[in-house]
């Protein structure tokens, strides 16, 4: 299996004089593994997560094999490690890759994906195809790390072909963790819905699927059951009873399969695509700090108008 060396740049706080902890270089690297996991679950099923027991490849892909740690100069410790290239780690994934399907680069490595999924994520794309809710609350995690374990910032990178390492193409730090929590604050709820179309792909190594409806418009699917159950309505109309999740822009990304079957006439209703209900106020966001000169306070105790005390008494007797 071809291997890629990658490596990540990890400081601490100033507190610390930018000197990571221990305990903290050891939290990044494990968190950095799962997220890497996911990161690239995501890119093959859109869906960071498999419900039940992972398939072997998507153990593989995240096997990382630590090689060095040196000293950035700055006290910042530099951890050398080497990741499987995804093209040996999910062979069986890519030899049943559908025409539509936009997996990464079999050259790529999971650090490689985790790096690209950060990157839309600091950049607040609300539209992006990379992450779900799941993988945005995985970053939000590292929060933890930062807060408690003596870390500010993990840049990753790679090296080049003369050995020399790169420049991070991503850092997570606070900044990271925030633009993660602002789009999982910005998702609409996952909502039942049921949908109707031609079941148009059917992969068992990830168990995803696509729908195709009426309209040429293709849903992404995900079945978390024995693929088994549906192999015989391959190529046929099916109706599907599902949980429809959304990007943070309001898109729907996936829905996930909770049961399928041999449409009927009366199911081309459902051959629509799902949309998420009406968005929930977020407080937090409509939330202003009151001064002296905004908010109620401007206007508390003033009356409007510029009539006279005497004016206004006369006029509410007139009323009478």
């Amino acid at each position: 299996m071809q291997m890629t060396t990658h490596m990540l740049r990890i400081s601490g706080p100033a507190s610390r004089g930018g000197r990571p902890s221990f305990t903290g270089v050891g939290s990044v690297m494990a968190s950095i593994g799962t997220a890497a996991r996911e990161a690239t679950c995501m890119r093959f099923r859109h869906a960071s997560r498999i419900k039940g027991r992972r398939p072997d490849w998507l153990r593989d892909v995240a096997d990382l094999n630590p090689v060095d740690i040196q000293d950035a100069g700055d006290n910042a410790k530099i951890v050398v490690f080497k990741a499987p290239r995804l093209g040996d780690a999910a062979a069986e994934v890519y030899k049943n890759r559908g025409l539509f399907d936009t997996f990464p680069q079999e050259a790529e490595t999971a650090i490689d994906v985790l790096s690209q999924t950060v990157g839309e994520i600091a950049a607040r794309n609300a539209a992006s195809e990379l992450y779900d809710t799941d993988l945005l609350k995985r970053l939000e995690s590292f929060d933890t790390v930062f807060k408690r374990q003596g870390v500010a910032a993990v840049g990753i990178g790679s090296f080049n072909g003369q050995g020399t390492a790169t420049l991070p193409s991503a850092t997570i730090d606070a900044a990271t963790v925030e633009a993660a929590e602002s789009l999982y604050r910005q998702s609409p709820k996952s909502r039942r819905v049921r949908v109707s179309g031609k079941l148009d792909m059917l992969r068992d190594s990830d168990r995803a699927f696509d729908l195709l409806l009426h309209d040429g418009t293709r849903v992404r699917g995900v079945w978390e059951e024995d693929i088994g159950a549906i192999k015989d309505l391959f190529q046929k109309l099916v109706v599907v009873d599902a949980l429809a999740v959304f990007r943070p822009s309001g898109s729907l990304l996936r829905i996930e399969a909770g049961g399928m079957e041999e449409a009927n006439a009366e199911d081309a209703f459902f051959s629509k695509l799902p949309k998420p209900a009406p968005s929930r106020i977020d407080l937090r966001a409509a939330h202003q700090v009151q001064a002296a000169n905004t908010g109620l306070a401007a206007v508390y105790g003033k009356w409007p108008g510029d009539e006279t005390e005497e004016q206004l008494m006369a006029a509410l007797k007139e009323l009478d």
